[in-house]
């Protein structure tokens, strides 16, 4: 079977508060980044600093448009010698405000989670500590030296991507489609295993935050 989804919910709501497995309890809070152009819908995620391995478009599309990108950030307060850490956990595109019904995993053309083995799962590799979002079409303007985001044909400039730091840094990340109960698109979201993948040992009450 291939890597099904954890508990999206509660680890990444605002106010959550979990004892991490060292000892360190985390409080989570969101930042909205940016906001994202998706011009033809068309979502791409990874790591968007290395020209050349940025992998396909998601199958899964979405209203053309621009979308907000929110971090789901974790902080962890002083302990001992080791000082006060935010990671982001999470890094969410949102395309509805709307409650999400079932997770996911977000593939590119000809990727079939059914040939996966126990676990594994289809994401982007993390070599240089950052993942991002960014539109298909703006994907030629990350591709080698010098490319141009203005064409030359006097067309639109092509869309920015919106990057950020990726949780512990280096390694191997999922994205996730959230769908509502009718199967349509409510969010796109990269977990980095900062509060999920056994990270965690307890959840404590949020005390309503």
């Amino acid at each position: 079977m291939p890597k099904e989804p954890c508990d999206l919910a509660y680890p990444f709501s605002p106010g959550a508060r979990l004892v991490m497995n060292t000892g360190r309890i985390a409080v989570v809070r969101t930042q909205r980044l940016a906001l994202l152009s998706l011009p033809t819908g068309r979502l791409v995620a990874g790591e968007l600093v290395r020209p050349g391995e940025v992998g396909p478009a998601f199958t899964a599309r979405v209203r053309p448009g621009a979308h907000p990108v929110v971090l789901h950030l974790a902080d962890l307060p002083p302990d001992g010698p080791l000082p006060a850490l935010t990671l982001v956990a999470g890094a969410r595109v949102v395309v509805r405000e709307a409650p999400v019904a079932r997770w996911e995993m977000a593939v590119g053309e000809g990727q079939d989670p059914a040939g996966l083995a126990a676990d594994d799962f289809f994401g982007y590799s993390v070599r240089h500590g950052t993942g991002g979002f960014v539109d298909a079409s703006g994907v030629p303007a990350l591709v080698g030296p010098g490319a141009n985001r203005t064409p030359r044909d006097g067309s639109p400039p092509l869309p920015r991507p919106v990057t950020f730091a990726a949780g512990h840094g280096n390694g191997d990340y999922p994205t996730w489609v959230g769908r509502d109960h009718s199967g349509g698109v409510v969010c796109f979201f990269t977990d980095f295993f900062v509060l999920t993948d056994g990270e965690v040992l307890e959840r404590l009450d949020d005390g309503g935050g």
